[in-house]
């Protein structure tokens, strides 16, 4: 996509790009593709990655060596972009977006909170999944708006559980995702038409996590125990121990994994770890194969058949359930 971009001129080449290998390393070897292909001369690459070579189950939150490194390499590179730039960016300003990012943090907790225990279900997934944009794109305007537009969502939905207003009818069963609706609305859709609200998403519901990590002194290390607080960046070990915890605080009917194929760490990692999160919750964990941006990999009839057969068992389940009480 940004080499298709920059051939075709809609994007400048920018003065420095700051790419982050933390997932995915997709991003430098796009660099290191595009220098090879001379279209980058005129900019500058910074490079913040950290190798996955811990042992399975470690909590690399708590391990002071990887909060260390990760810690120095993103200062590192604050401080090789401030020098490209000419912008000086010193601890105050990192604090104050710090700050900023609590709160945007806290505000997902609630929406996550409401949604999750209202019966019936207030909102969809397509609705909530918007508000994790923020975190995937760019914004040179300030989140202030963005804020101020959390707030009014959570009051919509405060309104419309006062009403009892649903996507679907109460007692409706309830899924987690690992994946982002946005990118493909119709997987959200198609739940919703058998008769499945996707209730959260694992991101969003690992947020207070990331809040105790306000402990350290060091501004560069709440970031890095923050991003290793978070499913999908650390061992497939200390992932699945944190998804069981939130299911465990949160359970839930089912929980949805896949569309990403095109990526060899999170594909891994959510097929390694499923029945280790199954077998300690007794909560259905859900492979949809697929590839967010080439969807054409497979046919939305295939998904269609594969969510149908999701949705008959999670009712039979619920059946059993019901008889069984």
């Amino acid at each position: 996509m940004r080499i298709n971009a920059q051939c075709e001129g809609i994007i400048v080449v920018p003065t420095v790009e700051w790419n982050w290998g933390m997932l995915c390393n997709e991003g430098p070897k796009t660099d290191e593709y595009m220098k090879c292909l001379e279209m980058e001369s005129e900019g500058h690459s910074v490079v913040t990655m950290m190798p996955h070579d811990v042992k399975m189950g470690v909590r690399e939150a708590q391990d002071d060596r990887r909060v260390a490194y990760l810690s120095e390499r993103i200062a590192f590179a604050q401080k090789e972009i401030s020098g490209y730039t000419g912008i000086a960016v010193n601890k105050e300003h990192i604090i104050k977006a710090e700050a900023l990012y609590q709160e945007y943090v806290s505000k997902l907790e609630e929406m996550t909170r409401l949604i999750y225990e209202a019966d019936p279900q207030p909102a969809s997934c397509n609705d909530f999944s918007l508000f994790s944009s923020i975190q995937h794109t760019p914004f040179d305007t300030g989140w202030q708006y963005f804020l101020e537009a959390i707030d009014v969502f959570i009051g919509e939905l405060r309104e419309r559980i006062r009403r009892k207003e649903g996507r679907l009818p109460a007692g409706a069963p309830k899924f987690a995702c690992f994946f982002t609706p946005y990118c493909l609305p119709w997987v959200g859709q198609v739940f919703e038409s058998q008769g499945i609200n996707i209730a959260y998403d694992m991101y969003f519901a690992a947020s207070s996590t990331q809040k105790q990590c306000e402990d350290e002194s060091d501004i560069y290390r709440i970031m890095a125990k923050q991003w290793l607080s978070q499913p999908s960046a650390v061992n497939s070990g200390d992932e699945a121990n944190m998804v069981i915890r939130i299911l465990k605080e949160k359970p839930v009917d089912g929980v949805l994994y896949g569309f990403f194929s095109f990526d060899c760490w999170i594909e891994g990692m959510h097929k390694t770890m499923l029945q280790i999160v199954e077998e300690n919750t007794e909560i259905p964990q859900y492979y949809l194969e697929g590839n967010f941006w080439n969807d054409a990999t497979l046919t939305k009839e295939d998904r269609l058949s594969r969510i149908q057969n999701i949705s008959y068992h999670t009712r039979i389940r619920q059946m059993v359930r019901t008889v069984m009480k």
